[in-house]
């Protein structure tokens, strides 16, 4: 009752400000494949005003192309309405999917709205209140400080141990692991700079000084103290 109301509310504003517009001739496919290429051009951004990353471009295709286009690909967009988005949704939890994978299905179809709304498409979202199963996260193991002593013990090859330490004890990444360069590493200061990150689906780099503060570079002590020879 309280999704119906505020979907009716949306409707009311959108009549008194002249933007709940009839049916237009653009389907939510021909938005889907402006969303992916103005995403890959960088033309469009995340809220945070950064480009997406590849590997989020690749994600929202993905969910596009399995799970929304099948059952709303032909409908135009000023079409869709709230039952619709909560009908796909509740279809996708009864068919086995994950709770994470539902809600991850509709984030690229509540990308496109906003997009829609922004370009005046449309005048209401009919993503606005669909009820989304919880996602009940699980604790993941996390290795003990013996067995990760072991591992590295087991290891023969050098490059082998220090890229595993430091996926251990530094918490790199695999992409960040595969971007380091020689210059990322100070061995007077005992400093390891992390700075890009290399996706291996795209074969690109990643530069991770620029974007949201939570993905910016950071700089991991390696020693306790200076390393000297």
């Amino acid at each position: 009752m309280a999704a119906a109301k505020a979907w009716r509310a949306d409707a009311l504003t959108g009549l008194r400000r002249g933007t709940l517009r009839p049916s237009g001739a653009k389907t939510i496919r021909q938005a889907a494949n402006a969303l992916i290429a103005g995403m890959s051009e960088g033309l469009i951004r995340n809220r945070s005003g950064d480009a997406y990353k590849p590997s989020a471009i690749r994600s929202y295709a993905d969910a596009l192309r399995l799970h929304v286009l099948p059952e709303l690909g032909a409908r135009k967009l000023s079409e869709v309405q709230q039952r619709d988005v909560q009908r796909l949704a509740d279809d996708l939890l009864a068919a086995g999917r994950d709770p994470s994978t539902v809600r991850n299905a509709l984030m690229p179809l509540r990308v496109i709205y906003r997009q829609a709304l922004t370009d005046g498409d449309v005048g209401i979202n009919p993503c606005t209140g669909v009820r989304l199963p919880a996602v009940r996260g699980q604790r993941q193991r996390i290795v003990t400080a013996y067995e990760a002593a072991s591992l590295l013990r087991a290891l023969t090859d050098d490059k082998d141990r220090a890229l595993w330490a430091l996926a251990l004890y530094a918490g790199l990444r695999r992409g960040e692991l595969l971007a380091l360069r020689w210059d990322d590493v100070d061995l007077a200061a005992g400093i390891l700079r992390v700075e890009r990150a290399w996706d291996p689906r795209s074969r690109v780099f990643i530069d991770r000084r620029v974007g949201r503060a939570g993905e910016s570079c950071r700089s991991l002590r390696l020693f306790a103290k200076p390393f000297t020879r």
